[in-house]
């Protein structure tokens, strides 16, 4: 399936006990479009089998039309249609929760008054205790204006905010910061930049996220020189150290220097240029570039890319 199919939906169905069966429903999906993700055997006697099937498609038309021919496979009986991503959002997939149970007073006492002054007057003293003895060390800002999200495009802020919470939850999982989605309502440069740099003591890093090209740009440069702590926009930095990454590899299979190689970067939004960029710097050769916006091409060649 192409990363273009964004409809899914989990069905659980009815078969009966009969050699074929599910084979023939699993190629009637495919037969109608559609593609078949998990398949979870919820129970099984005699005379038939309760599964639950993924199932994913282009969109809701197509789906309609692929659960009609699952319906005419014969011997399957559809029991329920599930949107398990919409269930898994709702009330959102993050939460901010205590490291410790507030369950008495004395634990009280100790997390917040009195106790909680000696600590403040610390802080106070010396700034750098605050990463000791507070969340700031493991808080990521994950800043948004919603212009570029995904392959979506200009949604908004609050409708990308369950891309934010999944990337705070991917930093949870495998590393074990504490991602804090920040949704800004203004497309300015200047106002974003204002408002991150004023929030940036809260946080350990700021990981700019789907604001489009250009103003990514400036926005991030600008960011970077006026914190003191780490500034990165993972549209450019994280998509070109997996695709430099992948290519690296890529040449070593097919003992191909990439020095002596010409790559061409088809599309020069914020990941194109930043890919660009990153090979440019490893070959140190220039990359050929490839965008319908003039713009965009002139700003990579300003970076050392040709036409």
């Amino acid at each position: 399936m192409e990363s273009s199919e964004k409809f899914m939906r989990t069905i659980r169905v009815r078969n009966e006990q009969q050699l074929g069966t599910l084979g023939h429903l699993l190629v009637a999906v495919a037969d109608a479009g559609g593609d078949v993700g998990e398949v979870r055997l919820i129970q099984e006697t005699s005379r038939y089998t309760l599964r639950d099937i993924s199932v994913y498609a282009q969109d809701e038309a197509q789906m309609d039309i692929i659960l009609g021919a699952m319906e005419f496979n014969p011997g399957t009986r559809i029991l329920a249609i599930r949107d398990e991503v919409l269930e898994l959002h709702q009330k959102g997939k993050i939460a901010i929760r205590s490291r410790f149970a507030v369950d008495n007073l004395s634990i009280l006492r100790r997390v917040y008054t009195p106790g909680v002054a000696e600590v403040c007057l610390r802080i106070a003293k010396d700034l750098s205790q605050a990463r000791l003895y507070t969340a700031i060390s493991h808080l990521v800002a994950i800043v948004t204006d919603g212009t570029a999200v995904l392959g979506l495009g200009d949604i908004g802020p609050v409708a990308g905010m369950p891309v934010m919470e999944g990337k705070a939850m991917l930093m949870e999982t495998l590393v074990g910061l504490s991602g804090v989605p920040i949704l800004l309502s203004s497309k300015e440069p200047d106002k974003i930049i204002e408002t991150v740099a004023t929030i940036a003591p809260t946080f350990s890093a700021i990981q700019l996220e789907d604001i489009s090209a250009p103003r990514c740009f400036e926005i991030e440069e600008r960011l970077q020189a006026m914190l003191d702590i780490p500034v990165m926009h993972d549209d450019q930095h994280g998509t070109a150290v997996v695709a430099t990454a992948a290519l690296t590899n890529a040449s070593r299979s097919t003992n191909i220097s990439l020095e002596k190689a010409r790559i061409g970067q088809i599309g020069l939004g914020a990941a194109g240029n930043a890919i660009g960029r990153m090979l440019m710097k490893i070959t140190g050769n220039p990359v050929l570039g490839a965008d319908l916006s003039d713009s965009a091409l002139s700003f990579f060649e300003s970076a050392g890319g040709k036409r």
